[in-house]
C-alpha cells in the first residue's frame, strides 16, 4: 500500500509590506497611482516575490494600471522592492474590484502579468501576457497573500495619505 501523495505546503510569508505606490503615467504623460503589496514567501520552490498592484477609484480617468502596467513594475522595482530582489523572478498581478471605481465594478478579478524586461526597464505586455484567474484562482491567491480588503486596509491606515475613502454603505 502507498501513502496519499502529500498535499502541497502553503507558501509562509518572510516579509510583507504595502504602499501607495505614484508614477508618471507612460500613455496619459501624467501622475497615477495605486495600492501595491509586496509579499515575499518561502515555500518547497526556495523564496519568491510577489507584487499585486489594486486599482483605486480615485486614480484619474485614463491612468488605468493595466494601460501601464510597466510603468507600475518600474516604479516598483525603483522605489519599493528591496535592492536583493531580482525583478526578473517577481510574479507580478493586477487586482480589481469594488475599489477600482465609482461605478458598480462587480466581483474582485486578479490578472497574472507576465512582462518582459530586455535590459534594466520593463516593456509593457501584450493584452495576451495578462491571464485572468478564475474566481476560485483568485480567492486562493488572496488568502495565500493575506491580502486585506483594499477599502479596510486602507482604512485602518491612521494618517491623512490622500488615499480613497471607503466606499460608503447603502
Amino acid at each position: 500500500m502507498t501513502a496519499p501523495p502529500a498535499a502541497a505546503a502553503t507558501p509562509v510569508i518572510v516579509a510583507a509590506t504595502g504602499a501607495i505606490l505614484t508614477w508618471q503615467h507612460a500613455q496619459a504623460a501624467a501622475p497615477a497611482h495605486c495600492l501595491v503589496r509586496i509579499r515575499t514567501l518561502r515555500g518547497a520552490d526556495g523564496i519568491a516575490t510577489v507584487v499585486v498592484a489594486s486599482e483605486l477609484r480615485d486614480n484619474p480617468r485614463g491612468r488605468w494600471i493595466n494601460a501601464d502596467f510597466a510603468g507600475v513594475a518600474n516604479a516598483t522595482t525603483d522605489q519599493l522592492l528591496p535592492a536583493a530582489c531580482d525583478p526578473n523572478v517577481v510574479r507580478w498581478y493586477a487586482h480589481f474590484g469594488a475599489f477600482s471605481s465609482y461605478d458598480d465594478a462587480g466581483p474582485e478579478t486578479i490578472e497574472q502579468v507576465r512582462l518582459d524586461r530586455p535590459g534594466d526597464r520593463f516593456v509593457e505586455p501584450a493584452a495576451e501576457r495578462y491571464q485572468l484567474l478564475t474566481p476560485a484562482e483568485t480567492t486562493e491567491l488572496a488568502g495565500v497573500l493575506h491580502l486585506e480588503p483594499v477599502d479596510e486596509l486602507l482604512a485602518s491606515w491612521p494618517w491623512d495619505i490622500g488615499v480613497p475613502a471607503p466606499r460608503a454603505a447603502g
